[in-house]
């Protein structure tokens, strides 16, 4: 079975389960630093799918770390959850925790199928908005050992945002990296566009809160 395929076939045995998570994070916002149920509800399927979880992580409450598979490239997806004061979800936090989740496993399971080396690690990023979540864990050495971090942002259409990638070009002057041919290559990208095409255009997942 091709890389495409086992994306396809993960998402659709999962597609409950992710649906079930944006929605009930939508419907449950948290301020950043508080958000214990999104915390705790993505730690639980992460378990369910055979990550190894650890949380708190970083020195935050609501931050955790998830892995599954073993040696490099290791391979990062951010998940974020917070909700914005008095609106909600309206920046679709609820999806990007989504997206995370399911390419984190969809990539997991390609490798595993595969059996190719490689770390897939989904990681909690609490308070985006307003508290530097992200900046706090990478001073703390979130993304120590980590080869490649990405994250996945609803829009209204499907692109690279170039103004917010850290590293745009790199020049390699050593043998083939094995990331490049890996399927990590693919599937990173792949299943996350994948996962936000099938959940964020259904309305009901993101709409903006009125109280």
């Amino acid at each position: 079975m091709d890389i495409a395929s086992q994306i396809r076939r993960t998402l659709r045995n999962h597609a409950g389960q992710l649906e079930s998570l944006a929605v009930r994070i939508h419907e449950t916002p948290e301020l950043g630093m508080q958000e214990k149920q999104a915390c705790a509800w993505q730690i639980q399927l992460l378990r369910q799918w055979g990550f190894r979880v650890q949380s708190p992580f970083a020195g935050l409450p609501t931050a955790f770390k998830a892995v599954r598979g073993v040696g490099r490239p290791a391979f990062c997806f951010m998940s974020e959850y917070d909700a914005l004061p008095q609106i909600g979800h309206a920046c679709g936090h609820n999806l990007i925790a989504a997206t995370a989740l399911g390419a984190g496993l969809a990539l997991a399971e390609t490798l595993a199928k595969d059996r190719q080396p490689g770390t897939v690690v989904v990681m909690g990023t609490p308070a985006e908005e307003g508290h530097g979540g992200k900046v706090q864990m990478v001073r703390r050495g979130a993304l120590k050992g980590i080869d490649a971090a990405m994250m996945a942002h609803p829009s209204s259409r499907t692109t690279p945002d170039i103004g917010r990638t850290a590293i745009v070009r790199f020049d390699v002057n050593r043998r083939r990296p094995a990331v490049l041919d890996s399927p990590i290559r693919a599937t990173a990208t792949d299943s996350s566009a994948a996962i936000l095409r099938s959940i964020g255009h259904r309305s009901r997942i993101c709409p903006l809160r009125s109280r």
